[in-house]
């Protein structure tokens, strides 16, 4: 089937009417994310940063800013919400975040009953600063109550939202820096336990917490547990090099997106879950 069809097929699923919306639970990361444009590239931005250091402090104007929502599980939500499913976000915020989530889902049936509210948001101050290639983002990210989002944070109400999800989906182990592999397992043990739904779980880059990436391959990845795991290039790699060393022996052979094709399919053997690639170029399953 050409790319074409696929396309055509898709597009004749999006537009079929269901009689029934299927229902979704995301968590646990929302951040509140400020992208600043910088036009200039890293050495000449270094070089206005050091001068307006050496006279003690100082502004430099005409830098373009936007302030966005973010966060994996909120922007899936709202692209899920879009598609007419019924959806429902477990994520901790700040009183100021949880404000602004309202604000952000006005328009939207996205149910926020199952917000977390703690002392700290999660924030990212993103610099796109100009390079060979277009852009480079560098990301400036405080973690906030994130960091230490675990189980005890939940309760019966929403693990009795979790077992009654068609899909519940978890992003940014690396975020839940202390306890993402034990939220993982909570969560997705209580959906094949007691729920009726499709655990999916998108990691996003785990070398943040490159230490614990072992444990989360024993404890969750190669487990039953899993429905679904979505991943980008870099996390295929990331993860395939530590099951086999067909990576590590092709690194030199084979480019970038064809060593990310070896990893997937090495993921795909190895580990229980429907694998789902997505690239720049690219989404496979």
């Amino acid at each position: 089937m050409s790319c074409t069809q696929f396309k055509n097929e898709l597009l004749s699923f999006l537009k079929k009417k269901s009689n029934t919306k299927p229902t979704a639970v995301l968590m646990p990361d929302f951040f509140q994310d400020r992208i600043i444009n910088i036009d200039y590239d890293v050495a000449h931005f270094r070089s206005l940063i050091t001068e307006v250091a050496n006279r003690k402090g100082g502004a430099i104007d005409g830098v373009a800013q936007t302030d966005l929502r973010g966060g994996n599980a909120v922007n899936t939500a709202s692209a899920l919400a879009a598609l007419g499913a019924q959806v429902s976000l477990i994520v901790c915020t700040s009183k100021l975040g949880y404000k602004q989530l309202k604000f952000h889902f006005n328009r939207s049936r996205v149910d926020l009953s199952h917000v977390k509210i703690s002392r700290r948001a999660s924030l990212t101050t993103a610099l796109e600063l100009a390079a060979d290639a277009g852009k480079a983002n560098v990301m400036l990210r405080d973690l906030g109550s994130l960091a230490e989002f675990s189980p005890s944070d939940l309760n019966e109400s929403d693990y009795a939202l979790i077992e009654s999800a068609d899909y519940v989906c978890i992003f940014n182990w690396a975020g839940t820096k202390k306890y993402g592999t034990q939220l993982a397992e909570a969560v997705f043990g209580r959906v094949k336990a007691n729920g009726k739904g499709k655990a999916y779980y998108d990691t996003a880059d785990p070398t943040p917490n490159r230490d614990k990436i072992p444990e989360l391959i024993r404890t969750v990845l190669k487990t039953a547990k899993l429905d679904i795991l979505s991943l980008n290039e870099n996390e295929a790699i990331c993860y395939a090099s530590l099951l086999s060393d067909k990576i590590k022996k092709n690194e030199e052979n084979l480019s970038f997106e064809a060593l990310a094709i070896e990893a997937a399919r090495v993921l795909a053997q190895q580990l229980p879950a429907r694998i789902d690639l997505h690239t720049t170029a690219f989404s496979a399953s």
